[in-house]
């Protein structure tokens, strides 16, 4: 073989390899945005909402909460009866405590939001974790009402009840 055939044959070798490579490219999955990741990702929180600010001569009883942490997102199990679903959080570290906010917006009224402010105090002695946070209801900027959460860690896979 000549010189310019052997020339020809590695060129178009190697055009047919860059050829093979782009398609498999092509058939790749697309790739996925990594998940949003939170510093309380994966913890589970049962406790009590207290409505504050209530008068005397009104009983209010406290709401079962469970509030839990999953990708980013925040979820209030006591909160989904008035139409608040799952929405991201804001997390940082202070100390050996994590601050989280969290604003919800009603899915059917965009005006009404649930803003929460919470911190979640760990034990360096034990397991234990405690979750409190301020909540605030308010339609177009005039809050509704105010409430108090108090919650602790829950340290076993226990099913949340729905």
């Amino acid at each position: 073989m000549n010189s310019k055939k052997l020339t020809i044959m590695v060129i178009l070798a190697l055009t047919l390899v860059a050829f093979v490579v782009v398609l498999a490219d092509q058939n790749k999955p697309p790739e996925q945005s990594p998940k949003p990741v939170g510093l309380l990702d994966g913890k589970v929180f049962d406790g009590t909402v207290k409505t504050l600010n209530v008068p005397p001569d009104k009983i209010v009883k406290p709401m079962v909460e469970t509030i839990t942490f999953t990708d980013g997102m925040f979820f209030s199990l006591a909160f989904k009866s008035l139409g608040f679903g799952e929405t991201a959080y804001v997390s940082k570290r202070d100390g050996s405590n994590v601050i989280f906010t969290v604003s919800c917006v009603k899915a059917d009224e965009p005006m009404v939001i649930l803003e929460w402010n919470g911190v979640v105090k760990s034990s360096k002695t034990s397991n234990l974790s405690i979750l409190t946070a301020s909540v605030k209801l308010s339609r177009e900027g005039k809050v509704l009402n105010e409430y108090s959460v108090s919650a602790k860690l829950r340290l076993v896979d226990t099913p949340t009840p729905e």
